[in-house]
Order: C-alpha cells, then structure tokens, then sequence
C-alpha cells in the first residue's frame, strides 16, 4: 500500500488537491462553492507487513465550483 493510500499517513489532503487549490488561488481567486465525488475502486490493499488495509481515500475525485472571479 502506497502512503498516499494510508488515511493514517495522507490524512484528508485527498490527492494532493490542497496544493493545487492553492496553486489556483494565485491565478484565479478563492471559489465561492464547490461540489466534489469521489469513488475508491480498491477498498483494500496490502501493506508492506503483508496486513490486508482498508482503502479510505478515493482513487478518483470530480469537483467543480464557481470561483468569485465569476469563472466555473
């Protein structure tokens, strides 16, 4: 199990959309309203001790939002 699939160890930074959003902030301004989905396809993986893991970050996300710059 990669860390970035350990909630333990990644945390709610779901793949690495805090950096993006800010990233974002610098060339379009903070959103106003997002939406987001996301969707784990492998619920479990095995660690490097060779333990069956629960999956509890999604491998796939969706958002959208409106931005206070009026863009979608």
């Amino acid at each position: 199990m990669h860390w970035r699939h350990d909630f333990d160890l990644s945390g709610y930074n779901i793949m690495s959309m805090g950096i993006w959003y800010e990233a974002l902030l610098r060339w379009v301004g903070g959103a106003t309203k997002v939406a987001a989905m996301g969707k784990t396809f492998v619920n479990m993986r095995m660690t490097s001790e060779g333990v069956r893991k629960a999956v509890r970050i999604p491998e796939h996300i969706d958002i959208v939002g409106d931005l206070a710059c009026g863009a979608q």
